[in-house]
C-alpha cells in the first residue's frame, strides 16, 4: 500500500544520519516503515506530519520495539536519541540512548521568535504546525536547555501536563529572568490534539496569567 519512494525508505539507512558526534546510531535502528505499529504510533500521536515534511528524523529500534526520535544539536548533527516503547507492559516507556543534555526540538513554520516548551517528543511535533516545539524529555530545565532557549528565542510558552502545573509555574518564574515567558493551560496533552485544535488553543485561549488578570 506504500508508494515506491516510501518502500525504498523502509529498506534504506541514510548515511547522512550518521555523524561525527560521540553518539553513533545503532545498526538495529531501521526505518519506521518496517513496523506497522511504529507508523501507527506516529499517526495517533500527531507526529506523522512532522515526519513526512522532514522536520524530524524517526527510526525504529528492532531490538527493543521502540519508536526512536533522533535528537540534533544546533548544527543539525545527531547527538542523541530517545525511544518510546511499543510494548504495553514495559516499565521503561521512554529510553534515552545517549548521554547528551540536548532537548528535542522541532522547527515550526510560523513565528520564529516563539517556542513552546512541552514534556515529550510527540507534543513537540504536534505544536510545530504553528510554533517551534521543544521537548524537555521530562519536566526539569537543565542549564543546556536554558542556554539553548536564551540564545534563540524571545518568547516562551510553557505547556506541560495538568499534573505538572506546579513545575510549569516554576519554569515560568525561572525563564522570566531571561525571556518573556507565559504558561498555557491545557485540557489534555498536545500530542492528542489535531492541527485545528492546536491552532484554536494558541490563538484563542488566554494564558494562565491573562486569566488571573481577569479575576
Amino acid at each position: 500500500s506504500l508508494s515506491m519512494e516510501l518502500t525504498k525508505q523502509a529498506f534504506t539507512l541514510k548515511k547522512q544520519w550518521n555523524t561525527n558526534s560521540r553518539f553513533s546510531i545503532p545498526n538495529y535502528f531501521v526505518s519506521p516503515f518496517r513496523n506497522e505499529n511504529a507508523v501507527k504510533y506516529l499517526k495517533q500521536h500527531n507526529s506523522w506530519e512532522a515526519y513526512l515534511t522532514k522536520k524530524i528524523v524517526v527510526m525504529y529500534d528492532i531490538k527493543q520495539n521502540r519508536v526512536v526520535f533522533l535528537i540534533k544539536d544546533t548544527s543539525n548533527n545527531v547527538v542523541d536519541a530517545i525511544g518510546r516503547s511499543l510494548n504495553k507492559n514495559t516499565k521503561v516507556k521512554w529510553l534515552r540512548y545517549g548521554k547528551s543534555k540536548m532537548p528535542f526540538i522541532v522547527e515550526g513554520g510560523g513565528d520564529k521568535n516563539t517556542i513552546v516548551v512541552v514534556e515529550d517528543c510527540p507534543s513537540a511535533c504536534a505544536v510545530s504546525c504553528i510554533y517551534t516545539g521543544l521537548a524537555l524529555l521530562g519536566t526539569s530545565l537543565s542549564n543546556t536547555i536554558l542556554s539553548t532557549i536564551k540564545s534563540r528565542w524571545s518568547h516562551v510558552i510553557i505547556c506541560l501536563d495538568k499534573d505538572a502545573t506546579d513545575k510549569a509555574l516554576k519554569l515560568v518564574d525561572k525563564l522570566n529572568f531571561y525571556v518573556k515567558t507565559e504558561m498555557q493551560m491545557l485540557e489534555r496533552d498536545l500530542k492528542y490534539e489535531d492541527r485545528n485544535n492546536i491552532l484554536k488553543i494558541f490563538k484563542t485561549n488566554p494564558s494562565i496569567y491573562e486569566q488571573a488578570g481577569d479575576l
